[in-house]
């Protein structure tokens, strides 16, 4: 029965390959292939420079199936393809510049740097991918035929490769990270950053404190209320998400500076919130600060509200028109539908927005970087680091083990917001 199965499978193989090369197919697959192939070694190039010499030899064997292309449609479909020419002429081009690029090309110069020096492999990565995006999809074009489906089929690549390349790069970031950073992790390790971790959990804290109430406010408002002043913030609410980090960091820091200039603010409650002080523990001598954790989780909050309120949104409008009726002809007022029917509706989402929100507070960087400048025992009122922080100011010793956390961190959060979501949407949904 073994042996049977074998023979279908080799005559299967067999017929496979009789029919391509009946139909001259042979040379648009091996296109497809050496076109994939240069894709993958293109995102590997662009981080590793120990390949350089493979883009040149495949650069080479690309260009020859490109004309070999061209000939076989000139003599499948009778004229002449003038895209795979084209690209067989990059190709030659490119191979050539990559011949003649050194090792090591200098634009200190150039982009107003000082020693900035990028390697040959940078180069040819980015050549391999702008010729291997395009002959991905014009040579599966070729081989699957002239029919409309195969011209849709064609064009899958143009979306499906760039999603490949991001993902190999997040994956070779990820594995680094954790080969360099695994070997340390211990609970030693931990001990070690507990002050960043505590200001993490301190930072996402604050912001979700902040964001929560006003979230979920803006989100009903924008949900239960039309009009102008409706579509008003709406506007403002994708406004908000479209802020630059560094604007809003810089706005905590003239905050933090204009508290700490205010004469009429000097030493009140206000003043050891927003500037922040670090406590000489043997005089009790109160020296002025850099900048707190709440300024910074007042100006991330602006990035997080947008999505608790779009979120909100989308669960008040998914509310069937039956419940929101049906519990008003019962005689319930508005006020106790709100809070017995729409808000328990709505809270799967509320809970994901909050969540996702939390994991986007927890690798924020430059909000806390222009506030943070040492280490404190005061929680609240000192200068707090984050993990993220330290990842970037501190050496390269515990870098990848604080990385390791952050990402676990994210991670965590983003597990429990589908966890919870599911939970309660089977809890007040049924589903």
């Amino acid at each position: 029965m073994m042996a049977g199965a074998v023979r279908e499978s080799t005559l299967a193989r067999l017929e496979f390959y009789n029919i391509l090369v009946r139909q001259g197919k042979v040379i648009p697959l091996l296109t497809l292939v050496i076109s994939l192939l240069g894709f993958i070694l293109g995102c590997l190039c662009l981080f590793y420079n120990t390949l350089e010499s493979y883009p040149v030899v495949l650069l080479g064997c690309l260009s020859i199936l490109l004309i070999g292309l061209v000939l076989f449609v000139r003599r499948r479909e009778g004229y002449w393809a003038k895209l795979p020419f084209v690209f067989a002429g990059l190709c030659m081009i490119s191979l050539i510049v990559l011949l003649f690029i050194p090792e090591y090309v200098d634009i200190g110069g150039a982009a107003g740097f000082v020693d900035t020096k990028i390697h040959h492999s940078v180069f040819s990565g980015l050549l391999l991918l702008a010729i291997t995006l395009p002959t991905t999809s014009f040579s599966l074009r070729y081989l699957l035929g002239s029919s409309p489906s195969a011209h849709d089929i064609s064009r899958y690549p143009l979306f499906i490769l760039p999603v490949i390349f991001v993902l190999i790069w997040y994956g070779i970031i990820l594995f680094h990270i954790f080969d360099w950073g695994i070997d340390g992790l211990s609970w030693g390790t931990f001990g070690d950053l507990k002050y960043p971790i505590r200001g993490t959990f301190i930072f996402i804290g604050l912001t979700c404190l902040i964001s929560l109430p006003i979230g979920v406010g803006t989100g009903a408002f924008l949900s239960e209320y039309g009009g102008r002043l409706s579509g008003l913030v709406g506007f403002a609410i994708t406004l908000c998400r479209s802020i630059s980090v560094y604007i809003l960091a810089l706005s905590a820091l003239g905050l933090v500076t204009f508290v700490k200039e205010a004469d009429f603010l000097d030493r009140t409650f206000i003043w050891e919130a927003i500037v922040g002080y670090k406590l000489n523990e043997t005089t009790g001598i109160k020296f002025e600060g850099y900048g707190t954790v709440i300024p910074g989780a007042i100006f991330m909050s602006v990035l997080v509200i947008p999505v608790i309120a779009r979120a909100t949104e989308e669960g008040f409008r998914s509310l069937p028109r039956e419940l929101r009726e049906g519990s008003l002809a019962l005689g319930a007022t508005e006020g106790r539908t709100f809070t017995h029917v729409l808000l328990p509706w709505a809270l799967p989402n509320i809970v994901t927005g909050l969540l996702l929100g939390c994991a986007e507070a927890a690798g924020m960087l430059a909000v806390v970087m222009f506030l943070t400048r040492s280490y404190s025992n005061n929680p609240l009122f000192g200068h707090v680091n984050t993990l993220s922080t330290y990842i970037f100011m501190s050496g390269e010793e515990n870098r990848f083990n604080a990385s390791i956390i952050l990402l676990l961190l994210c991670l965590g959060f983003t597990l429990i917001a589908l966890i919870l979501k599911r939970i309660f949407a089977k809890r007040y949904r049924g589903a």
